[in-house]
């Protein structure tokens, strides 16, 4: 009888282990099927006004879900007007699944020293690791001292 009771106290034990143990979860974040970011690269295009050469830029890359999956920042020196600037490396962060970027962004933001009006346009190549890209690109931006940061969707 002791026998019976100690097994069943530890029996009562252990599924009570079991059910205090974290759920073990099959996949991780990015294990999903698909593409995976590996590289990005952002080239600018001057048109009429230019980048000052103190200006600071910085451009990131979102997920749907709103986490940043590359970025980089710099002053890249002086854009004059009418010119092409990179491709430039982005850091990637997180190496998200190709079908986490449908409905993210493309944020560019400069922080300049004084005064600065930048109008340009904006090409963003994401790189997965099986060889596929995703372009994104968008005309027309703006930037200055008082209207710093731009937003465009990726497809």
């Amino acid at each position: 009888m002791l026998r019976t009771i100690v097994i069943r106290a530890m029996a009562v034990a252990a599924a009570g282990m079991l059910l205090a143990a974290p759920a073990a979860t099959a996949t991780t974040a990015h294990a999903r099927s698909g593409d995976h970011l590996n590289g990005a690269l952002v080239k600018f295009h001057t048109t009429d006004n230019d980048k000052d050469g103190d200006s600071h830029v910085t451009v990131f890359v979102k997920e749907r879900d709103g986490t940043i999956a590359a970025r980089i920042d710099n002053d890249f020196g002086r854009f004059p007007d009418n010119s092409d600037n990179g491709p430039f490396t982005l850091d990637v962060i997180d190496p998200a699944s190709r079908d986490d970027f449908a409905g993210g962004e493309v944020i560019v933001r400069m922080d300049p020293k004084g005064h600065d009006t930048w109008e340009f346009t904006m090409y963003v190549e994401l790189q997965f690791d099986n060889g596929r890209k995703k372009n994104v690109q968008s005309e027309n931006l703006r930037l200055t001292q008082d209207g710093r940061q731009q937003s465009f969707p990726i497809p």
